[in-house]
């Protein structure tokens, strides 16, 4: 067998093992990208329920609001939930879109960029408790009463109320927020996180 013929039969087999190192790569990576959404599941469907009980909440902030303009004592108290509503409802949005942008046919750099991505705005949702739990509930309060009830609780010692609740809804949003970050997902983040550096050593 000449020279020629043994290079021609040595580059087919090089070729042939490189297709086969890549294809089970991609099959790995594809499996792995799967596993993934499947253990961050939670997430995509924890947002899907805060986007739509957030956008029915905001619409019917909005009607409060309209129906309220002139009274600036349930206006604005109005409008702080409708804020708060609105950053929440935007986080959630940004995190389902992250996740569904999930897809082994981009890059592992790209998806690790997603996954932290997905991680940063995790957190940012569940360290933001710290603010809306206590300053949440006294403006929803003040909402819910006259727009269910018809009762103005400013005729009430809403001061000593208000007190209260910013209280006792900051211990509350320590206690939660505790929970969420030891058991939450970002366990499995972190654990998404680290299958992709080891793809990507590879």
């Amino acid at each position: 067998m000449k020279f020629e013929e043994l290079s021609e039969i040595w580059n087919s087999n090089d070729q042939k093992l490189e297709t086969s190192i890549r294809i089970n790569r991609d099959l790995v990576k594809e499996l792995g990208l799967n596993k993934i959404k499947s253990n961050l599941f939670e997430i995509k469907g924890s947002a899907i329920f805060e986007i739509v009980v957030e956008a029915f909440f905001a619409v019917i902030l909005i009607g409060f609001m309209v129906s309220n303009y002139t009274e600036i004592r349930f206006f604005i108290p109005a409008a702080i939930l409708f804020l708060f509503t609105l950053f929440s409802l935007i986080i959630e949005i940004v995190k389902l879109s992250l996740f569904l942008s999930l897809d082994a046919n981009v890059s592992v750099v790209e998806s690790q960029k997603k996954l932290n991505s997905l991680k940063y705005y995790e957190m940012l949702d569940i360290n933001s408790l710290y603010v809306i739990i206590p300053f949440f509930s006294v403006p929803f309060l003040i909402v819910f009463a006259k727009l269910f009830f018809n009762v103005d609780l400013y005729e009430f010692d809403l001061l000593k109320l208000s007190l209260s609740l910013i209280f006792g809804g900051f211990v509350v949003a320590v206690i939660l927020v505790y929970f969420l970050k030891k058991f939450g997902t970002n366990k499995k983040l972190n654990e998404s996180l680290d299958f992709l550096d080891e793809l990507k050593e590879e």
